[in-house]
Parts: structure tokens; C-alpha cells; sequence
């Protein structure tokens, strides 16, 4: 399941980027979701930060702010979904530049 919470958190990691990289979402990507008019790609308010954060402090927001464990999480969910989007698309173009190649080789 691609927008599984972790089991020690709660919290559905942000894809953002393919591999392990520990960066969010592409800024390009929320704007041009924002632009098309996507629900919940709005910033993440202050208390949606703080849950995020790793480690005991974490775990201290995350039962200080339950609400915003859940607000982050579908805002995740949102984000995750255009960076699926936007990989798709990046593959279908990587797939038809391979398929035009291998057809001028032939």
C-alpha cells in the first residue's frame, strides 16, 4: 500500500521523490496542482509540521495534535498522488523515446 501510515507513528510518508530521497514533494508539483484546482495540497499548518517530526519529540506532538496527524495525512495522500501522476507521466515519455530509437534503428 503506497499510502500506508507507519506502524510506529501514524504518519503517511510524503513520496515526494523517487528513491530513497528525504525531501517532499517538488514544489512544481503541488503549484501545478494548486493552479488545477486539487483539493488539500494547502500548506502544512504549524501543528501538521510538529507531528511529523521524528523521534520522542515527535511522538510528544503526534498525542498533543491527533487532529493534525489526520489533516497531514490526507494532504500526504493528496501530494503522493500527483507525484504518482507525475512519475507516470515521466515513464510513458521515457517508453516513447526508447520505442522511436529502437524504430529509427531498425
Amino acid at each position: 500500500m503506497a499510502d500506508a501510515p507507519s506502524s510506529s507513528a501514524g504518519i503517511i510518508p510524503e513520496m515526494g521523490q523517487r528513491g530513497n530521497v528525504p525531501r517532499g514533494t517538488q514544489s512544481t508539483t503541488v503549484t501545478k496542482a494548486r493552479a488545477k484546482g486539487v483539493p488539500n495540497m494547502e500548506d502544512f499548518e504549524k501543528e501538521e509540521v510538529l507531528v511529523a517530526i521524528r523521534g520522542p519529540k515527535g511522538e510528544a506532538n503526534r498525542l498533543l495534535y491527533p487532529e493534525a496527524v489526520v489533516s497531514r495525512n490526507i494532504k500526504v495522500r493528496a501530494r503522493n498522488a500527483e507525484s504518482r501522476k507525475r512519475f507516470d507521466n515521466t515513464d510513458t515519455k521515457r517508453v516513447v523515446k526508447r520505442a522511436i530509437a529502437q524504430m529509427k534503428g531498425q
